[in-house]
């Protein structure tokens, strides 16, 4: 290890994970999912969430920016940047976390299920020289064990989708937020009327018996008492960011298949197909939520 690489400290015992965090910490740590994110979605930051997609030229990494670019927008006017402390839940390979340091001199710490996902972001972290600004801690964010009232902002992409208990995790976040604090994550939801059969292809995948719905959220948050400041369903760019993802996979799939087996490439595909299916059909929404800690 290079010296001056921060160190991920354990947060929760991995033996304690719902059956829908272990397929989720499963998945993230496989050898050949951690290929094809860095092969064909992540650029050289690595992002692993979805974008916000302006056009059809654009490349997924840009894409991604620019949704994290909209998300700081949210919170940027009342902030001072580099006094703001932020937590991000389910950071992955910490791409926005660099962002964020690099952009807007936020000091970002960064909680994630993947060992395999941790070691990449601390690699990177220390490249960019950002040491003093990110830190990178093993565990799960329906447990956290940071100190109540720790934080300026808590921020998640596309990472709450993965929980069976999503109000555990508001509950925490309110825990650890600074009164006057922000809330602001991206998810992947299923519509308010969504059908029980509709999604089984998508919940199957992480062994979800469900998703969240915008209700669910607004009405989590007016329990807890935050401010409802944004709810926007962006669902649009989740079709578009998967279809870019099977344009990514098609126009270079001979020399992916010096990494991936064929029909490891199908099922990727397939998978993201059922996506775009269920989105196109209404029933497979993304949501950008703002809420504030009064």
């Amino acid at each position: 290890m290079a010296a001056g690489v921060v160190v991920s400290k354990k947060i929760t015992p991995m033996s304690n994970l719902s059956l829908s965090l272990s397929e989720a910490r499963q998945h993230y740590n496989h050898d050949l999912a951690d290929k094809f994110y860095k092969h064909v979605w992540a650029g050289n930051d690595i992002f692993i969430g979805l974008g916000w997609h302006d056009d059809d030229t654009q490349t997924i990494a840009i894409a991604c920016q620019r949704m994290v670019d909209n998300m700081v927008e949210l919170i940027i006017s009342n902030r001072q940047p580099g006094n703001t402390r932020l937590l991000d839940l389910g950071a992955g390979y910490g791409a926005t976390a660099r962002y964020l340091a690099r952009q807007y001199g936020f000091h970002v710490d960064c909680l994630n299920l993947s060992e395999t996902q941790n070691a990449e972001n601390r690699c990177l972290t220390h490249e960019h020289g950002l040491n003093n600004q990110i830190q990178i801690f093993q565990g799960n964010f329906e447990s956290l064990k940071f100190g109540n009232e720790t934080y300026h902002v808590v921020w998640s992409q596309d990472a709450f989708l993965h929980s069976d208990n999503r109000s555990a995790i508001l509950y925490e976040i309110d825990r650890v937020l600074l009164h006057g604090g922000n809330v602001v994550f991206t998810d992947i939801l299923q519509s308010e009327d969504c059908p029980s059969h509709a999604l089984k292809p998508v919940l199957a995948r992480f062994g979800l018996s469900s998703l969240a719905t915008q209700s669910f959220y607004y009405e989590q948050a007016i329990q807890l008492g935050w401010q409802v400041h944004d709810m926007q369903d962006i669902s649009p760019h989740l079709i578009k960011h998967y279809w870019r993802v099977i344009h990514e996979i098609d126009s270079g799939y001979d020399d992916l298949l010096q990494t991936f087996e064929a029909d490891y490439l199908a099922k990727v595909r397939q998978g993201m197909e059922n996506w775009i299916k269920v989105g196109e059909q209404g029933h497979l929404k993304w949501g950008l939520f703002h809420f504030g800690k009064n």
